[in-house]
């Protein structure tokens, strides 16, 4: 099936293409045959040295971080090929990156919580400056979130939508029993669901 087609007025959405970046054309064309309109982009690659006062310095990219613009570049480059401009997903689990990369884990609360806004304001800017506005990227926040740390999550979502309310973050959710009435506390926050 072409996922591109459209279905009684509705657009279908093409599958994502979650296995990873294309290094080359041909590694682009075969996820393109597949139905890939999203390129990859690691949760990871969004590491910044910290000034003074100890924030993030989006301005002061480390190694990974000043790869990104080259990617997304050559993601856009492959995918003129086709007459499209890609879309991006960062993704997996940007959470995890922010506490791996800065140290902001479960047990330091308030760490995390000036951390995350700041990497999320600081993916923006880094996305925003490779030619990519916040409509044609999502992050993913947690992948695929256990019922125990909804709270924890819902706080995560809030503050980036604080910290950068056009930001789009995306919902991935498995099969664990988490309650209508918990995922419907997410609707003001997340922008894309993925069941």
């Amino acid at each position: 099936m072409n996922c591109r087609k459209k279905t009684a007025g509705r657009r279908l959405l093409p599958p994502a293409g979650y296995f990873g970046e294309a290094d080359t054309q041909e590694m682009f064309d075969l996820a393109f045959q597949a139905g890939m309109e999203h390129c990859q982009v690691n949760t990871w690659s969004f590491s910044f040295k910290t000034d003074a006062q100890g924030n993030l310095d989006p301005g002061q990219p480390n190694e990974w971080a000043k790869a990104v613009p080259e990617n997304v570049s050559r993601h856009t480059s492959f995918a003129k090929k086709h007459g499209f401009t890609p879309k991006f997903m960062l993704v997996y689990t940007a959470l995890d990156a922010v506490r791996g990369l800065y140290g902001a884990g479960r047990q330091d609360p308030e760490k995390f919580r000036r951390y995350w806004p700041q990497y999320v304001k600081s993916v923006k800017r880094t996305m925003n400056a490779a030619g990519v506005p916040d409509s044609d990227y999502f992050i993913e926040v947690k992948d695929e979130p256990k019922p125990e740390i909804m709270n924890e999550l819902l706080e995560a979502h809030r503050l980036a939508k604080e910290a950068a309310p056009t930001v789009r973050l995306a919902m991935l959710l498995a099969s664990w029993d988490v309650s209508q009435a918990k995922l419907e506390e997410f609707v003001p926050y997340a922008d894309l669901w993925v069941f």
